[in-house]
């Protein structure tokens, strides 16, 4: 099941390491790691910073700027995925089971599931 742990990975991704949440209008810092907008701005507060001054990363201590704070539209777009309606555990999934994969493995909306449509589409 491949499936099942790229789909862990990718819902650990679109987790905010601040406040363990799915992120919340997720943006990108100066060094690459991801955090909530508003997690981020309480972070920047908190250590006293209302202006651009530099700051340290949460989880690498690099040196950041608060106008290197860029939307990370694809990020927010796994997160409204994760949480979209559409997704709905396959009807094959086993009583009990906390994520939405049949025996197949598959992870999708259902209309794309191969139980529901047993052709392939590549």
């Amino acid at each position: 099941m491949a499936l099942a742990g790229a789909l862990e990975r990718l819902r650990e991704e679109a987790v905010c390491p601040i406040c363990l949440e799915f992120m919340s209008e997720p943006v990108s810092i100066d060094c690459g790691h991801n955090f909530c907008r508003g997690c981020i701005a309480r972070h920047c507060q908190d250590k006293g910073l209302w202006a651009d001054g530099p700051f340290s990363c949460p989880q690498c201590r690099a040196s950041c700027h608060r106008s290197g704070l860029r939307p990370n539209r694809q990020l927010a777009n796994l997160v409204e995925g994760i949480h979209s309606p559409s997704l709905a555990p396959c009807p094959f999934t086993p009583p009990g089971e906390a994520e939405p994969v049949g025996p197949c493995g598959h992870f999708a909306p259902m209309e794309e599931c191969w139980h529901q449509n047993p052709t392939p589409q590549l």
